[in-house]
């Protein structure tokens, strides 16, 4: 009786060993499946990741409509959405998109302070000089 008693505390420990490496498998596998997922979707995200093609002077131009209200009602989120080709210009949307937290806007409604619309009233110069005064 002893002898079954301590073979079915054998059996039962092996079976606990089983099951505790089996779930111990399974979620090796899940974090490992996780892993593989958050990379390919981070490659895939990056090849995904498009740039729009922009002249100086629709930058300046969409700027300016911005600073002047005459832009369409998404032209302006468009802009700070995507990322510009050329890198200079992307700096200045990158720019013009923290413009709020630098300068905060004095008054309710308005998009930033003095300050950040001095900043983007340089950028339509520097985009509207001509090739060669830059």
């Amino acid at each position: 009786m002893v002898l079954l008693k301590r073979i079915g505390v054998a059996v039962a420990v092996v079976i606990g060993v089983i099951l505790a490496w089996k779930g111990l498998l399974i979620i090796a596998a899940a974090i490992a499946a996780t892993i593989i997922v958050a990379f390919v979707l981070d490659r895939w995200g990056k090849s995904e990741r498009k740039t729009v093609d922009m002249s100086r002077e629709e930058v300046a131009t969409t700027i300016e409509n911005f600073l002047n209200g005459a832009g369409g009602p998404w032209d302006w989120d468009e802009f700070m959405s995507y990322p510009i080709t050329s890198s200079r210009l992307d700096e200045i949307r990158a720019r013009c998109s923290t413009l709020w937290e630098e300068f905060p806007p004095a008054e309710s409604g308005h998009y930033c302070g003095p300050g950040g619309v001095e900043v983007m009233r340089g950028f339509i110069r520097e985009l509207r000089e001509p090739a060669g005064q830059r």
